[in-house]
């Protein structure tokens, strides 16, 4: 009796409703009325279903990773086409380009530009940061300000050698700023670290269905992250130069390209996106206070 008695308050609730409230309240999950009020709060105030920013949140992620690895292939052009096709890397102007002097990762003071490699080049690093200080919420729905701060203090370190690379680009020289090489080493390592702590909260999350995507995209941004370049490099090119590989900045690509597509992917699949940061809170407990 009590529970007809709770379906019969509920109807005459959801009948009260105007129109438009009972679409917005048909399309998601129907809870207890004690429950309706917290939900319906927590929906007013993100104006999207539980789990939908999350959705939203790996698709910018898919297109900013895809972008990024696309601005990684224009930056190599720029660079190597046409001197340093395959088959020309022994020739004299191919090895006059494959000088560090010519490299475009936060250029040195004996550095020289060559079209507009550097602006392009800060434009690939400055995607690939927005995608970062997404990527917590992305794959795992983490929207607490521990993790946005973590990984937006490392997405700004990139950043910043974006924009000092774009600047010298554009200047036609080095734009020296104190201290540059701080937010470097904060890349170099930091971005390494947190995305090592994602596999393992990864691999340790209830919700392992989607344990694979997250893997492919975790593990494609760790490839495509300095350290490891410096020795995929060559073997990707198939070439070790005196300095540079020719296509260095092309090398990143790949594994940044599988990383947007895996997270694309994911933003496609079927099922509720889990949302860690909305909590319902349960009618008992409501009822209690």
């Amino acid at each position: 009796m009590p529970d007809e008695m709770h379906e019969s308050s509920a109807r005459r609730a959801e009948a009260a409703l105007p129109d438009s409230e009972w679409c917005n309240r048909s399309s998601r999950h129907i809870l207890p009325p004690p429950a309706v009020s917290v939900y319906g709060e927590i929906v007013e105030r993100t104006e999207v279903e539980p789990g939908d920013h999350v959705k939203i949140d790996r698709l910018l992620t898919a297109i900013l990773l895809i972008g990024a690895a696309l601005m990684q292939i224009v930056t190599a052009a720029e660079r190597w086409w046409p001197t340093c096709v395959p088959g020309a890397y022994d020739t004299k102007a191919c090895l006059l380009l494959q000088s560090h002097r010519y490299d475009v990762d936060l250029p040195g003071t004996q550095w020289e530009p060559i079209g507009n490699a550097a602006v392009l080049q800060g434009a690939a690093w400055a995607l690939l940061a927005l995608a970062f200080v997404l990527l917590p919420s992305a794959l795992l729905g983490l929207r607490s300000r521990g993790w946005r701060a973590a990984f937006a203090a490392v997405a700004a370190s990139l950043m910043a050698l974006a924009a000092v690379t774009t600047a010298s680009g554009i200047i036609g020289h080095v734009v020296e700023v104190p201290g540059v090489i701080l937010p470097g080493i904060a890349w170099l390592l930091g971005g390494p670290v947190l995305l090592v702590v994602l596999m393992v909260m990864s691999a340790v999350d209830r919700d392992t269905s989607r344990l694979p995507l997250r893997l492919v995209v975790l593990g494609g941004l760790l490839l495509a992250s300095p350290v490891p370049q410096m020795f995929l490099a060559p073997v990707l090119v198939g070439y070790v130069s005196y300095d540079s590989s020719p296509w260095t900045e092309a090398a990143p690509a790949p594994f940044l390209f599988v990383a947007g597509l895996a997270m694309m992917l994911g933003s496609r699949r079927t099922g509720p996106a889990v949302d860690r940061s909305a909590v319902v809170v349960p009618a008992s407990h409501e009822a209690s206070t």
